[in-house]
């Protein structure tokens, strides 16, 4: 075991009830805050202080809280190609009135948390707990991260909307060999590829994973019903195999029952196409 440290929580926004609240509740040698009050300075101690934890409050001065958090994670992602780390985990403080674009917006940038004004500051503290608590544990920040492998954009952009609004982090890639890179530097409970890739298929990819020896639930979505794709692709692991078009509602119980684990390799594609 290494030494321990105090985990250092960065708390970005002018808000000082809650940033004094909050040396309260994290008061003790076991954490450390660091306070900025524009979005310039909350980059700049991102990078330069490494935090376990960020508040972001959306309203923030100058650079937007959402650029805030753009910026870091573009920052984590440049690091994680070099270096083996957990993703930060940051969380989103939302102005008062829930605005659910502006919600949106953040979980596709994979934050931990969203809480909307007026809200109780004890909660906060314990979402800080737990997540650091999680980190501390090598764990990630507490959200179901999924990637998505399609050449499309428009599809991409139609599982980040899909899987964002239940609360998942998306990830997407237009190719095999970038949802690679992801695999390697990224805790993923689930990959979603497209059977029909620009460098490999979604099958060939299954192989890659197997061969590198990642135990990640996968599913193949294809327009093709092919007995023999479909074989291989249940040979090689393949969760569930998605037809298209595909309801939306059925593919997200897939989802759900897959990470949960409750779903398994069936002989023939999942009933999620448009017949279902």
């Amino acid at each position: 075991m290494e030494a321990t440290r105090p985990m250092k929580v960065l708390i970005a926004g002018g808000i000082k009830m809650m940033q004094l609240s909050l040396a309260q509740l994290l008061s003790g040698n076991k954490y450390q805050l660091l306070f900025a009050d524009s979005g310039e300075d909350a980059i700049a101690k991102s990078i330069s202080q490494s935090p376990d934890l960020v508040i972001v409050d959306l309203s923030l001065s100058g650079t937007s809280g959402l650029e805030v958090i753009r910026k870091i994670r573009s920052f984590t992602s440049d690091m994680q190609s070099v270096v083996h780390s957990n993703e930060v985990a940051i969380i989103a403080i939302c102005p008062a009135g829930k605005d659910e674009a502006l919600v949106r917006e953040a979980m596709k940038l994979r934050v931990s948390a969203v809480f909307s004004k007026p809200f109780p500051l004890n909660k906060l503290g314990d979402k800080v707990k737990e997540l650091l608590a999680l980190n501390a544990q090598g764990g990630q920040a507490g959200v179901r991260t999924i990637l998505v492998v399609d050449p499309e954009p428009r599809v991409r952009t139609l599982y980040e909307n899909i899987f964002s609004d239940d609360g998942c982090a998306v990830v997407t890639v237009e190719d095999a060999i970038h949802a690679l890179e992801q695999v390697e530097f990224r805790h993923l409970d689930l990959i979603i590829t497209e059977q029909n890739l620009p460098d490999m298929s979604g099958v060939e990819l299954l192989k890659s994973l197997n061969e590198i020896g990642k135990q990640i639930p996968v599913m193949v979505v294809s327009s093709s019903s092919s007995s023999e794709i479909v074989s291989e692709a249940k040979a090689l692991g393949a969760r569930q195999y998605v037809i298209k078009p595909f309801v939306i509602d059925r593919l997200k119980r897939l989802v759900q029952d897959t990470m949960q684990g409750s779903a398994t390799p069936e002989g023939s594609p999942a009933p999620a196409s448009a017949n279902a």
